[in-house]
């Protein structure tokens, strides 16, 4: 109708406790416990109402955590990168996480290519306003087996938080 499109970045944080943890469908429970997520949840909803309400061509991508060489800006996610910083600082991380806390995470090149693919594609390819986007989970603990083949001597301690 008004031949516009606009693309919203989601995130993770519109899931909820209760939104299904493997195989996350497009399509799931969303009752976020955070602003950040209720916020996200809204940007959904509004563009998808946008979309069929006017023919506004809204798009969205849930993110997982990004990563990336750049130092991380203070996301739940953003212990995967810190860690790595951590270890050339002092040789300990202070993990906010529990160690068993399972998050998704995707390499910034391959999020952004997967962002431009879906931007790049024609509507009438798509079957949905917002979508999930994957590409490997892991654990605190997992990631401190692997850093600790490289790096005997690094340590964390775990002191989970409200993130």
């Amino acid at each position: 109708m008004f031949n516009c499109s606009i693309y919203i970045p989601s995130s993770i944080a519109a899931f909820g406790p209760n939104s299904p943890r493997i195989n996350t469908p497009d399509d799931c429970v969303l009752q976020p416990s955070t602003a950040y997520g209720i916020g996200k949840v809204y940007s959904e909803l509004l563009g998808t109402y946008y979309f069929q309400r006017f023919g506004v061509d809204f798009r969205s991508i849930r993110y997982p955590g990004a990563i990336s060489a750049n130092p991380p800006g203070g996301g739940t996610t953003d212990y995967a990168i810190e860690i790595f910083y951590e270890i050339l600082k002092s040789g300990h991380y202070n993990c906010f996480l529990d160690k068993d806390t399972m998050l998704p995470m995707m390499y910034m090149d391959d999020l952004l290519r997967g962002t431009c693919e879906l931007i790049d594609t024609p509507a009438s390819y798509l079957s949905r306003r917002v979508y999930n986007i994957a590409a490997i989970s892991f654990t605190p603990a997992e990631l401190v087996k692997s850093i600790s083949k490289f790096h005997p001597n690094f340590t964390m301690s775990y002191n989970p938080d409200y993130r």
